[in-house]
């Protein structure tokens, strides 16, 4: 029997994009960047591997919102997590054979190019170390509770 997750239903698809673009709305008016990014990148990479095409442009909207709103350059976020996916996915698919493990590191892993993107494209502040924390570690939250 196949294990269905938030990403199988095009309802929670649509139901995400609208927290994700509330969220980074929100958040960017009183200068908090929560962003659920995280989130978006297991959604990425679950539509791609269910081949949910029709879905996975609804999660590079999520990510033009998040890159919009993060001050990103535009398909910043979709060609990292297409790269990842083609090249560093499949080798963590390997190593890490239990997968709520795997989603983790997987989170990890697009939190520390996330990282490598603002400071590449934006300066770098210290600051952004610790959004990028405080966002990995809400998303683990999420991602340990819903996925």
């Amino acid at each position: 029997m196949l294990s269905k997750n938030i990403f199988d239903r095009p309802v929670s698809l649509i139901a995400l994009l609208i927290a994700v673009f509330l969220l980074n709305t929100v958040s960017s008016t009183y200068f908090i960047q929560i962003t659920l990014a995280g989130v978006v990148f297991l959604g990425f990479l679950k539509t791609l591997d269910n081949k949910y095409y029709n879905s996975f442009i609804l999660i590079v909207c999520m990510f033009i919102v998040i890159e919009s709103n993060q001050g990103l350059n535009l398909f910043t976020l979709t060609i990292f997590s297409y790269v990842s996916y083609l090249t560093i996915i499949p080798y963590l698919d390997k190593v890490f054979t239990i997968a709520s493990v795997r989603d983790f590191v997987q989170l990890f892993w697009f939190y520390i190019g996330l990282g490598i993107a603002y400071s590449t494209l934006i300066e770098f502040d210290w600051a952004i170390v610790g959004i990028i924390m405080l966002n990995l570690i809400l998303d683990i939250i999420l991602v340990g509770l819903f996925l």
